[in-house]
């Protein structure tokens, strides 16, 4: 009976280069080829050869499935492709109540010309999956290992829609052990080399296992690269067989350290088949494009097509997020920066255009008008822009210059200045600015960049102390994203 579980096993390459047929110490070809699903198990008897037909067969499919010449010998190249390291699971097609079966016509079958990859047949019928490291390796910090592990979930997190949860109370979908030799379970670990790790299907628990037995590391050559092995056996935890697909990451046969790892496309459409495409959310892709507090009282913050609303209290408001176009007819998407006066008039920037909003409405018959004209010596696109409460003046900033706006003077505009000046905040390429007070009286000024945000107190001139320290993830602390 074929045992439904993967196995990494991980090895030297050989390097032959004799004619075929040729052999390798330690690699008997028809032990491989019944081990991985290329011979029927039930069919193999002690008198099989390599000269012998069903051999052949199966050596030819194993040869298309590795993509390499279809000669139905043990040559040089095949014996090179069967010595590399690789995934103990097999090759070939050949319950819990968060599991489903799926349609596996989705994908194709392994001998196949269209080369794609394969559906196990069972997949996660709940999309939020928690996860628990119970057990340790001492290779690498415990810290870096869960950097680690939750990096090579969110390789699939990213592409389709299900999310992961590292969770140790409450029901485990996936639990992940380091482990040595014997470990109940059927299929014991053998020390340094050999196999590296197994993780079963959905309907057999979803369970990784790692040998601890192994050289576990991380961004250099030597060793077992633990994010690599890690993202592959993940696929199999939630469905994927094999793929064909030489580059993908659901390949059999496992690669040295790769700077450049990442899902191939056989991969992403393989869990999208089982999951469906990833929805985005503000929580996806979090960046702040403009800011501004308006006479209303409230603060909004702009991102691409929407609009989030915080309330008076620097809450969410329950009704965000709504449609720029909606809120603010007459504004554009994926503003530059934003900002509004003490007699409460609001200014959007986009390229090198302006908008103004009055009484909380788009004066759509008169702009948008040109930065040029109105804001002389302000360069364009802008980056940020607010007004800052200790001199009431305008703030541009661009790239790792800002500059300030006094209208009462002329020319309005000074010399441009480093960034730096304003101490503690990214030095270069903000992406949006906004003027707060809090219920004492206090005004801050907060930047953003990325997913981060800076509060920056206006009358000590500089980032506000508080524990953790600034910056903090925009996604988390604004959004109420999980980490």
């Amino acid at each position: 009976m074929i045992k439904f579980r993967y196995l990494l096993i991980c090895g030297v390459a050989a390097s032959i280069s004799s004619a075929a047929p040729v052999s390798s110490p330690g690699l008997d070809p028809i032990k491989y080829l019944q081990n991985f699903g290329w011979l029927d198990i039930t069919s193999i008897d002690d008198t099989l050869t390599l000269d012998s037909d069903q051999v052949i067969t199966a050596l030819q499919n194993f040869q298309a499935f590795a993509a390499i010449p279809q000669t139905g010998k043990v040559d040089a190249t095949t014996v090179n492709v069967m010595t590399l390291p690789r995934c103990g699971e097999t090759d070939t097609d050949i319950v819990d109540e968060d599991v489903e079966t799926v349609d596996r016509s989705q994908g194709h079958k392994v001998l196949r010309r269209n080369k794609r990859f394969v559906l196990q047949g069972t997949r996660w019928k709940t999309r939020e999956l928690k996860y628990n490291i119970s057990k340790y390796t001492n290779d690498i910090s415990h810290d870096e290992v869960d950097k680690i592990i939750s990096s090579a979930f969110r390789q699939w997190e990213n592409v389709a829609n299900i999310s992961f949860f590292k969770a140790t109370q409450g029901k485990i979908h996936i639990d992940i052990r380091f482990e040595k030799r014997y470990h109940n379970d059927e299929e014991t670990f053998d020390g340094p080399g050999g196999t590296t790790a197994h993780a079963y299907f959905p309907i057999y628990g979803g369970n990784v296992h790692f040998d601890d037995d192994e050289a576990w590391t991380t961004g250099q050559d030597s060793g077992v690269n633990l994010f690599q092995v890690a993202t592959h056996e993940i696929g199999h935890s939630l469905g994927l067989e094999h793929s064909d697909v030489q580059e993908s990451v659901m390949a059999p046969f496992y690669r040295t350290f790769r700077t450049d790892f990442k899902l191939y496309q056989d991969d992403i459409l393989a869990i999208q088949a089982l999951y469906g495409k990833r929805v985005l959310t503000i929580c996806d892709n979090v960046k702040v494009d403009a800011a501004t507090t308006m006479i209303d009282g409230n603060t909004y913050l702009f991102t691409g097509t929407f609009v989030y609303l915080l309330t008076k209290e620097n809450e969410m408001s329950l009704e965000s997020p709504t449609a720029i176009m909606v809120a603010f007819p007459g504004l554009p998407n994926n503003l530059d920066a934003a900002f509004t006066r003490s007699n409460g008039v609001s200014y959007f920037f986009k390229g090198d255009e302006f908008w103004r909003v009055t009484n909380m409405t788009v004066e759509t018959d008169t702009f948008p008008k040109q930065i040029s004209e109105y804001f002389p010596g302000v360069p364009t696109p802008i980056d940020a822009a607010f007004v800052y409460s200790i001199d009431e003046n305008i703030y541009f900033f661009k790239d790792s210059q800002f500059w300030k706006y006094n209208h009462r003077i002329a020319p309005p505009v000074s010399d441009p200045k480093p960034i730096y000046m304003w101490p503690g905040i990214p030095e270069n390429g903000l992406d949006a600015a906004v003027s707060l007070s809090d219920s004492y009286g206090n005004n801050f000024t907060y930047f953003f960049k990325d997913n981060q945000y800076w509060k920056f107190n206006d009358k000590a001139y500089s980032v506000f102390l508080s524990q953790p320290p600034y910056p903090k993830r925009v996604s988390t602390h604004l959004f109420g994203c999980r980490e």
